[in-house]
């Protein structure tokens, strides 16, 4: 597999910050046996992350989050993907001095944000459509006490995993 990825951050102002994010890849799944069949398939596939961020109020800080993001048709193993993107907002609010959040999010606002699986091989034929059940509303609200304090979660302890 080969990847190449170019991140581009961009600010105006206080009030817009953003990344594109875009990413241009090869895979390749190769098998010389799978159940009596051989096959050596490879394709390139373009991916672009679009994160964007408007923040209108300070004081109270108001902000709108709009993240999207493009997938060219590509493969996994014997499947085929179709392209894919994706469409998701989110409105946040900070107030009394920033303890209290009230933020609105919508995933996947389309429904479009999961691709058409298809396989095409010898004799075997396989579609899964699962594009339309990802879009997801939230409406949330977090207050911060005033005796909270953040801890630092600190290190991982990786020492049963053998490094």
């Amino acid at each position: 597999s080969l990847q190449l990825t170019a991140t581009v951050p961009v600010s105006i102002g206080k009030w817009y910050n953003a990344n594109y994010v875009l990413t241009c890849y090869q895979d390749r799944y190769k098998s010389s046996d799978w159940y009596g069949y051989a096959f050596d398939r490879s394709k390139w596939a373009t991916m672009l992350n679009l994160s964007n961020t408007f923040t209108f109020s300070r004081k109270p800080m108001v902000a709108l989050d709009v993240n999207a993001f493009f997938r060219t048709p590509t493969i996994v193993g014997l499947w085929n993907y179709s392209r894919q993107w994706n469409l998701d907002a989110g409105l946040k609010c900070q107030f009394l001095k920033n303890r209290a959040v009230v933020a609105l999010n919508v995933s996947d606002i389309f429904e479009s944000g999961m691709p058409l699986l298809k396989e095409k091989f010898h004799t075997q034929r396989q579609t899964t459509d699962l594009r339309f059940y990802r879009r997801s509303i939230f409406l949330s609200f977090t207050y911060k006490f005033r005796n909270f304090k953040e801890q630092n979660a600190g290190s991982v302890d990786t020492s049963r995993l053998g490094y």
